[in-house]
Formats: C-alpha cells, sequence, structure tokens
C-alpha cells in the first residue's frame, strides 16, 4: 500500500496551516508598512510644496505683516508667534497665509489672493485633506525701515497625516525666510 496515515495528512494540513498563517501575517503587515511609508511620502510632498510655496511668495515679496491686527498692507513684526501673516508678493498682490481648524479639530493653512488693508476673504484650504496640522506658527522680524535690519520670517508647523489613526505619522517642519529685496 502506497498511501498516507490519517495522521501524516493531519500533520502535514497543520504545517502547512502555520505556514500559511505565518505568510498572511506578514503579507498583512507589509502592506500596513506600505500604506504608512505612502502616507509620511504624501505628507511630505504636501508640505513641502506648501512650505516652498510659501516660502518662494516670501522671499520675492516685500512688506511682510505679521499678525491679522492692523493694517494688512503695512509692515509689522511680530517677535512673539502668530498664525497669520501677509505680504505684497512680486506681482503687488497682497497675499496672507493663516492657521485654520474646523469644527472637527482639523488644522490646515489657508490662503487668500483677495486682501485688503481692513482684511482678506476668499481663503482656499492649501494644504491636502489627510494633512492635520496642530500648529502653525510665525515670526517676524525686521519690517521697519531704517532699522538696519533685513526683513525675515521663521515659520514652524507640527502635525499628522494619515487616513486611518493606525497609520498616522507625525511631522515637525521649519524654515527660515529672508526678503530677497534689500531693505534701506
Amino acid at each position: 500500500m502506497g498511501g498516507f496515515t490519517l495522521v501524516e495528512l493531519l500533520v502535514a494540513l497543520s504545517v502547512f496551516i502555520v505556514v500559511l498563517f505565518v505568510a498572511v501575517s506578514s503579507l498583512l503587515n507589509i502592506v500596513s508598512v506600505y500604506r504608512v511609508s505612502q502616507a509620511s511620502r504624501t505628507a511630505n510632498d504636501n508640505l513641502n510644496f506648501a512650505l516652498e510655496d510659501i516660502a518662494k511668495s516670501m522671499r520675492t515679496g516685500v512688506e511682510y505683516h505679521c499678525g491679522a491686527d492692523g493694517v494688512i498692507g503695512d509692515p509689522q513684526d511680530c517677535a512673539s508667534a502668530d498664525t497669520f501673516i501677509a505680504f505684497t508678493d512680486q506681482s503687488g498682490v497682497l497675499i496672507a497665509y493663516r492657521f485654520f481648524e474646523d469644527i472637527n479639530g482639523n488644522g490646515s493653512i489657508e490662503r487668500s489672493t483677495s486682501c485688503l488693508d481692513t482684511g482678506c476673504s476668499g481663503w482656499e484650504t492649501f494644504t491636502a485633506p489627510e494633512v492635520d496640522i496642530d500648529y502653525f506658527r510665525i515670526f517676524v522680524q525686521g519690517t521697519s525701515l531704517g532699522d538696519l535690519r533685513q526683513p525675515y520670517a521663521f515659520l514652524l508647523m507640527r502635525g499628522t497625516v494619515g487616513v486611518k489613526p493606525k497609520e498616522r505619522v507625525t511631522f515637525n517642519l521649519q524654515t527660515t525666510v529672508s526678503q530677497r529685496i534689500y531693505d534701506s
């Protein structure tokens, strides 16, 4: 007789099930790690674009105004951090960026190109929906004419990215921007 016994079949089936369970677990873990890395890459791409676009506009802009108080078109320092900055870009358009938190507590950066000296309107979300910004602060110094300091801004951003709670990734970004046009 050239067959397998019942015990041999059960042992072989048990070993196969254990190997299959380990393989499926590994595959699910790989998929989860891929999603986390994808979320991280999406966040980096979106945040790098957002921060670089803000920095580029600010570098070539003038009349930095930190804080939503006062005449927005007039230069204004803020040694203590604020969540709002406005400036005139190289085309002469008054642009503003601000931190905005919705009723669910999700934070984002918003941009307005419809600003007057008294305020801004037409705010558009500037960051991706899967990016939740917890902290966005701006420090601005050197905006006064004749202070012998070139205007510059220091931007800080912190938050998380990802759709599912287990797959959320935390980020911290910062950059310093100085005005290219010489401030006399």
